[in-house]
């Protein structure tokens, strides 16, 4: 068999699929950004599933916007730097800047809450809308 014919197999069977959840999360045209973001991750992740949008108040601040949450979820074989990287375009697709956080306008938010065994943003595991949702999917 020749060798290219072996490397292209060896890579296929060596692919390794990670279990990853993602958080959502916007105060600004919630719904519509809502909207983009799913389908701007369903593109990078075709078999990623999400919860139910639900609305929260803001954590740390006292009168701004309410929220629109929710998890995302399913299996990559993207590398964890190329989806954090991913994850940070979606961001910048729904119009997300710097300036507008100063300012408490969150267009979309974008984390990676586990990616494989690893957990990421451990202070969010803990929020009530968190816990929440990740009944919803039995985690």
């Amino acid at each position: 068999m020749p060798r290219h014919i072996l490397s292209f197999f060896y890579y296929f069977c060596n692919v390794r699929e990670e279990r990853i959840i993602i958080a959502l999360g916007c105060n600004v045209h919630r719904q519509r950004n809502m909207r983009a973001a799913r389908a701007l991750l369903s593109e990078f992740i075709p078999d990623l599933q999400f919860t139910r949008n639900i609305k929260t108040q803001p954590i740390g601040t006292v009168g701004g916007l309410p929220y629109l949450n929710c998890l995302g979820w399913g299996f990559t074989s993207h590398p964890r730097s190329s989806l954090s990287s991913m994850l940070k375009e979606v961001e910048q697709e729904c119009g997300n800047t710097s300036e507008k956080r100063l300012s408490g306008q969150v267009e979309m938010d974008v984390d990676l809450l586990l990616y494989g065994s690893q957990r990421h943003h451990e202070k969010d595991w803990s929020r009530p809308y968190i816990a929440t949702l990740l009944e919803e999917i039995g985690n």
